[in-house]
């Protein structure tokens, strides 16, 4: 993963990315994930995302205009963590201003699948996964971190 590391919770007016809250290695876990009519499946690796008594693994809540209206929870993996079952090459693809990363979601049943962000940020080649495609997830287990996207 990056090397960006807090300790405590992020604020909700911090607007860089928090990777985890401890410095420890914390063990990865397999999940499975879809959209909604099952077109685009996948399997990844990832840290737990249940809240811990000695860590968080954030879950970005942005609310600039594409997350907000997509309802993205958003975590990032490395793409070579990620196994593309099947629906890569066919999700559809969404570019704006400054188009330095894909929005792609079903051509099918419309589901927001992740961000690809093209391996143009600095800390590394990852894929923005949203969460809510992912199967066996309690949202309402997860440590969201609130970024306001909409002022950048």
């Amino acid at each position: 993963m990056a090397s960006e590391v807090e300790r405590a919770p992020p604020t909700s007016s911090e607007n860089h990315v928090v990777w985890k809250t401890s410095e420890d290695a914390i063990e990865k876990v397999p999940f499975t994930g879809s959209c909604h009519c099952g077109a685009v499946q996948f399997s990844m690796l990832h840290e737990p995302l249940t809240k811990h008594h000695t860590y968080h693994i954030p879950v970005k809540s942005c609310n600039c205009s594409i997350c907000a209206r997509n309802g993205y929870l958003t975590i990032f993996v490395e793409r070579h963590e990620i196994e593309w079952i099947s629906g890569w090459e066919e999700m559809a693809r969404y570019q704006f201003t400054p188009k330095h990363k894909e929005h792609r979601f079903c051509g099918t049943c419309g589901s927001s699948v992740c961000i690809d962000f093209l391996g143009n940020w600095a800390v590394g080649d990852v894929i923005g996964i949203n969460v809510r495609m992912l199967h066996g997830v309690d949202l309402d287990g997860l440590f969201i971190h609130k970024k306001n996207g909409a002022a950048i």
